[in-house]
Order: C-alpha cells, then structure tokens, then sequence
C-alpha cells in the first residue's frame, strides 16, 4: 500500500472518530427566538426625516402653483418709478459715484500704509 493512502486511511479514521460540534440546534433555537420575540418598534432615521420633508416641500411647491390666481392683482402698493429723463439725477448719480470710487481708494491706499 502506498504510504500517502495509509495516511489518508488514518486520517479519514481519526477525523470520523473524533467528536464534533453540531451548531444546528442553537441556530434553530435563535431563529425560533426571533421569530417569537416581539418586532422592535421601527426608528426613523435622519435621512429618512430628510427625504419626508424634501417630499413634502415639493408637495407645498407644487399646491400652490396649482392653486395661486395668476390674474390676480398684486396686494402691494407699487412706489412711482421715475420714467422721465431728468439729467440733474444721472449728474448727480454720477457725482455720487465718483465720490465713493475716491473714498474706496483712499481707504485703500491708507490700508497699504499701515501693512509693513
């Protein structure tokens, strides 16, 4: 007989002798367990909250596109918007601008004085 089929003898023996674990019981006793136990009440997680109110946002949205008169006449008084040209304004506009380029530079130039 070939040495390595004596080992293989011996070992397949010695394998079938020794006593072995059997974990089905307690893999049947933890799924009658459960199956009996009472389900936990269910948690709402963060992204969950997230995706409800998203949800609900785009519900609001759209109602109110849907139910908002377009015809209706604004509710605001509207103030009197100057259509006229008036050159004393846009001078004066003007006057008004250059006066604020010149204090930013020199709020500027005084800035750089300081620094080292």
């Amino acid at each position: 007989m070939n040495p390595e089929e004596k080992f293989e003898q011996a070992l397949a023996r010695d394998i079938a002798a020794a006593p072995r674990h059997d974990p089905t019981t307690a893999w049947k006793t933890d799924i009658l367990a459960r199956a009996v136990a009472r389900p936990q009440a269910k948690v709402i997680t963060f992204p969950r909250l997230m995706l409800g109110a998203w949800a609900a946002c785009w519900a609001v949205a759209l109602a109110l596109q849907f139910l908002t008169p377009h015809e209706a006449a604004p509710s605001f008084a509207h103030s009197k918007v100057q259509t006229e040209f008036s050159p004393e304004n846009d001078w004066r506009a003007l006057e008004d601008r250059r006066d604020a380029m010149r204090a930013l530079l020199a709020s500027n130039e005084s800035s750089h004085l300081i620094r080292p």
